[in-house]
């Protein structure tokens, strides 16, 4: 490119590289007014954000029982988690085969598409290891808020399949009351 045409234009790539590193807080701020917008509604009590650097936030709240709830997001892979969703799980229980069944549900085309989850904005999946149930959500594009939404709901129907199917597990794991 000649010189003269150069002159004219402001310099890209520092432009580029504040633009990229400002970019990268970009998900983060989102996922994190996201979930405030809910604890500003009243839907979750004692909010926190623990800002690790700006890699991965982790973000408690109390919510649906008297436990804190912890999740997290890593801004390297884009995922959204939910550590220790339910502690004290048998992997091949009854129980864990109906929620990872439930989890596989949020994605059917069987769902109407206002409770569907777009695969291609989000892709949802579920683990246990030692023991806890876990959640992950991976973001794809800046789907960041969506993906936020959608967590939340399918949290909140995990817990009411409880609630409905194995109410002895919330009593023994969680202090809900067997009334």
């Amino acid at each position: 490119m000649p010189a003269a045409r150069r002159r004219g234009r402001p310099k890209a790539t520092r432009v580029g590289r504040a633009a990229r590193r400002a970019g990268a807080a970009g998900p983060i701020k989102t996922v994190t007014d996201a979930l405030r917008m809910y604890a500003d509604r009243g839907v979750f009590k004692g909010f926190n954000v623990n800002d690790s650097h700006g890699r991965r936030p982790e973000f408690t709240f109390t919510w649906l029982t008297r436990r804190p709830m912890s999740l997290s997001y890593d801004s390297r892979t884009s995922r959204l988690i939910v550590a220790n969703l339910f502690p004290h799980v048998d992997p091949r229980s009854d129980m864990v085969a109906d929620l990872r069944h439930l989890i596989v549900e949020r994605s059917s085309s069987e769902l109407p598409v206002h409770k569907r989850l777009d695969r291609r904005k989000a892709h949802l999946t579920c683990t246990v290891r030692r023991g806890r149930f876990a959640v992950q959500l991976a973001v794809r594009g800046s789907s960041h808020a969506y993906a936020v939404r959608h967590l939340l709901n399918l949290v909140n129907e995990l817990h009411l399949r409880l609630h409905e199917a194995y109410p002895e597990y919330l009593v023994a794991h969680f202090g809900v009351s067997p009334e």
